[in-house]
């Protein structure tokens, strides 16, 4: 039998096994644990990187807490919120709040109730609102978001993002409000938009007229078409560059040529009879879907307008006469005031010779004569004066019966009338006359002294004041006399300042031109009738009710 030998066991022999095993699983978990570290690397680059783009991204990135969170708290919100409100990050954090109330106030209630209905229905959240800054600044913010829920399908978190657009809403309200100042302009402007087809040539159709047309014409838009606009039409008359040319002119360069601006002005006449101008401005150019030449442009009513400038050419006309009137009274002026003084002048010399003389008789003449020249240019100037102030001076106009004015016109000059023994007519019938009465009685004063100036000597010399009355028009009134008369040549000439068809008659040459001017500021015209010398003569006078005017 063989011995067999046992192999001595080394004690350690196990533990070492179990410390290669130790190192072994070091050796892994070191490994791990650098993978580990190496994605937790990624991890925190990711972050970084991820926080990067959210905090230099334009919107605002936000997280907000709902659910079993607190309403509307904020877990999270970029910093781009502090550049745009003026509010850190932290401060949304620490108010809840803070997000509403930073809303304007008068969106906050829509606000709310689209962002509770988002919860609810646990859909998305969009919509633009204005917000207050902490500067009390006014923005726009676009603000949309999502829900986020967790692996039980319940809602945790609402992610969105806000955009300022402020820039944008700025310029679509800037854009609304030119598009309203436009249409108001329009509408201020009682502009009427259309556009025409020129069918064929010198033929058109209304393919779109704007419902303002009905003010202007009387016609609403739906009745408006070519043959009615033609019939309406009384005249036209191009106007800016086309001016110098007939209408038939214009329209055809404006077809050959689109670069040049339509503009015309008609004279129509509106369905109730008015007639009134309407300003035409438009440019013509082709369609490219139907191959037509169309017309787009706007009617205006410029009737106002047009009064206002024949009014302007009638006051530049009257100024123009007024100027002249001014330059002959100057002229006038000049000698008619030179005479009476040259004639005190002259007398003041003989007056202090005489006084020294002592011849008494000769100093009584000579101052009569220094006392009539003083009157007489103290006459011219009141008279002047009194010519020059009417229209000027504002007085009162009121009702009052013609005939007690009549009345004492008549007695102003009754003593004249004795001393030629003229006898005095007036009629019963004189109505009522609106005016400013002072001025009025001037104008029978001053016709009665003309008539008993001129009345010369026939067998009985008479003066009758009556009116004539004619139908759809103001009376005529009038002063007749049986006097000498006047040659047809000047019956224009007699009512100019100073002109006086016998110069050695007394008076200054003022009293019919006085007359005239205070009859037109009433509103009324005067003329004088005659049948030649010797067949007397009847000036003649209206005098508008001009209470309407005067409101």
């Amino acid at each position: 039998m063989t011995q067999i030998e046992e192999t001595p066991t080394n004690p350690n022999e196990h533990l070492d096994e179990e410390v290669e095993r130790l190192r072994q699983r070091l050796s892994e978990l070191e490994s791990s644990l650098d993978e580990s570290r190496t994605t937790v690397a990624a991890l925190q680059k990711s972050e970084r990187l991820y926080h990067i783009i959210l905090e230099n991204i334009p919107p605002v990135t936000y997280v907000f807490g709902v659910g079993n969170e607190p309403l509307n708290s904020s877990i999270y919100s970029s910093p781009q919120i502090e550049k745009i409100l003026g509010h850190t990050s932290e401060e949304f954090l620490k108010d809840p709040l803070l997000w509403v109330k930073m809303i304007y106030p008068e969106d906050q209630e829509r606000v709310m109730a689209e962002s509770e209905h988002a919860d609810l229905a646990g859909g998305p959240f969009d919509t633009e609102y204005r917000v207050i800054s902490r500067d009390n600044a006014i923005g726009w913010f676009h603000d949309e978001s999502v829900l986020v829920k967790d692996d039980h399908g319940q809602p945790i978190y609402r992610v969105g993002i806000m955009t300022d657009v402020t820039e944008r809403k700025q310029a679509e309200l800037a854009l609304q409000q030119m598009e309203d100042m436009y249409h108001r302009a329009i509408d201020a402007a009682g502009a009427v938009p259309y556009v025409l087809s020129h069918d064929v040539p010198n033929t058109f159709s209304f393919t779109f007229i704007g419902e303002g047309i009905a003010a202007i014409t009387g016609y609403f838009a739906s009745e408006i078409t070519a043959d009615l606009w033609n019939s309406l039409r009384l005249n036209a008359f191009p106007r800016g560059r086309l001016s110098h040319l007939t209408f038939e002119e214009a329209d055809r360069l404006t077809d050959e040529d689109h670069s040049i601006l339509w503009e015309c002005d008609f004279h129509i006449r509106t369905r109730d009879g008015q007639e009134r101008w309407i300003a035409d401005t438009s440019v013509k150019s082709f369609d490219e879907q139907s191959g037509k030449l169309v017309s787009i442009g706007i009617y205006q009513d410029i009737t106002e307008r047009k009064l206002a400038e024949e009014l302007r050419e009638k006051l530049i006309k009257e100024l123009e006469q007024r100027n002249a009137e001014l330059e002959r009274i100057t002229y006038t002026l000049s000698h008619e005031l030179k005479s009476p003084l040259i004639t005190i002048r002259g007398f003041l010399g003989y007056l202090r010779e005489d006084a020294l003389n002592g011849n008494t008789p000769r100093l009584e003449r000579d101052i009569h004569r220094i006392t009539e020249g003083s009157d007489k240019m103290l006459r011219l100037i009141n008279e002047l004066i009194d010519l020059m102030s009417v229209g000027r001076v504002a007085h009162e106009f009121k009702e009052f019966p013609l005939r007690a004015l009549a009345d004492e016109a008549v007695a102003l000059v009754q003593e004249k009338m004795s001393q030629k023994n003229i006898a005095i007519h007036i009629a019963d019938d004189l109505p009522n006359i609106y005016g400013e009465r002072r001025h009025l009685l001037e104008v029978f004063q001053n016709l009665l002294e003309n008539s008993v100036k001129y009345i010369g000597e026939p067998t009985e010399p008479k003066i009758e004041i009556g009116q004539i009355i004619k139908q759809d028009s103001a009376p005529v009134f009038y002063v007749r006399d049986n006097g000498i008369g006047i040659d047809p040549r000047f019956n224009e000439r007699i009512f100019r300042i100073f002109e006086k068809l016998d110069v050695n008659s007394e008076g200054t040459g003022i009293g019919l031109a006085l007359v005239k001017r205070i009859v037109e500021v009433h509103g009324g015209k005067i003329w004088v009738e005659s049948e030649g010398l010797g067949k007397g003569s009847t000036f003649c006078f209206t005098i508008p009710d001009g209470r309407e005017k005067s409101n």
